[in-house]
């Protein structure tokens, strides 16, 4: 028999976290979530979602929790969202949605959208709908084949579709590409430079580059050191590079090693000025020759709108095949 709890205490919210590990132990293709930014999306401060009215739900199934999801509204009360789902069957998976809705309507909220990332940083978004064969780049969301069945039993219809790229950094395509870069860093005056380690250097890049963009993470009040700061605490090798026109930068690229030769591309935001004048491509082609040298042969790029036509033909143009797909859904209650 199922049971639903809310996690309030610190250890229900403390197995309210713990979570996805215990359910997905053994699961090679569970890419597990740095621990800090688990720990941020439990906390007000940092979690944007928990703004308003909101509760971290458990299903439990003998005892045992076998779901779990938090259910937000917004501060005007008007629509809600959901992140941080997890669910062990279809059953539990359908009741932990169901509460969600519940106490969404509670509220006052007339629709609710979801999965969405728990914090600011979060890097994993929507539900993995295929791909379920390779497992996804890191931070990326990893769930069973049944999460999508469970969203249309439930009477969401999908928003919005996200994809992930994987680039081989071998292939002929990464050779033109990184050619093109180097022409378009000559004609438009460029310099790229991948690594960068001083965190005022990095800082003053995500001012001057600062555009829609730029994760919301490095656009919130918080600041940007500190936004920073906390990206290398929830991944501690995450590299930041930049191109530069004159003394400005003008566009960057965060990515994220995976442990092994794969790295994924999270970020990348040139300046609207700068747009259509070589920068993504002349930061890519110096970005991927760091890469090769530190032995990395696959870039996932990751997650990419779309819609998102110019990000798409970035991807597309370097080799770059479709690997995964991601879902947000949404529905009226």
């Amino acid at each position: 028999m199922l049971k639903v709890a809310e996690a309030r205490s610190a250890w229900g919210r403390l197995a309210f976290f713990l979570f996805p590990r215990i359910l997905y132990r053994g699961e090679s293709r569970y890419t597990q979530p740095a621990s800090w930014g688990g720990r941020a999306a439990m906390q007000g401060n940092a979690n944007p979602l928990l703004n308003g009215p909101h509760a971290f739900l458990m299903i439990k199934e003998n005892g045992r929790m076998a779901a779990r999801v938090l259910s937000a509204v917004s501060r005007d009360g008007k629509s809600g969202c959901f992140s941080m789902f997890e669910a062990s069957s279809p059953a539990a998976g359908r009741a932990a949605i169901e509460v969600a809705m519940t106490f969404q309507r509670k509220h006052g909220s007339a629709r609710i959208t979801g999965p969405l990332p728990p914090s600011a940083l979060d890097y994993g978004r929507g539900i993995l709908c295929a791909g379920f064969e390779r497992r996804p780049p890191v931070m990326d969301v990893y769930n069973s084949d049944w999460y999508p069945k469970v969203m249309g039993d439930c009477g969401f219809t999908a928003v919005k579709r996200w994809l992930s790229f994987a680039i081989p950094l071998d292939s002929p395509s990464v050779a033109r590409y990184r050619r093109v870069g180097e022409w378009a860093a000559a004609r438009y005056s460029l310099r790229a430079e991948a690594y960068l380690r001083d965190p005022r250097r990095v800082c003053g890049a995500l001012r001057e580059v600062e555009c829609e963009d730029s994760p919301d993470g490095f656009r919130g009040s918080e600041g940007y050191a500190k936004a920073w700061s906390r990206l290398r605490k929830a991944c501690p090798g995450v590299r930041f590079s930049a191109v530069l026109s004159g003394g400005r930068a003008v566009g960057y690229a965060v990515t994220l090693p995976d442990g092994t030769d794969r790295a994924r591309l999270a970020t990348v935001a040139v300046a609207p000025d700068f747009r259509n004048r070589g920068a993504a491509v002349a930061l890519l082609a110096a970005l991927i020759e760091a890469l090769e040298r530190d032995g990395v042969r696959t870039l996932d790029a990751s997650l990419i709108d779309s819609e998102n036509r110019a990000s798409r033909r970035l991807a597309e143009r370097a080799g770059g095949v479709i690997t995964h797909q991601y879902r947000e859904y949404s529905r009226k209650i």
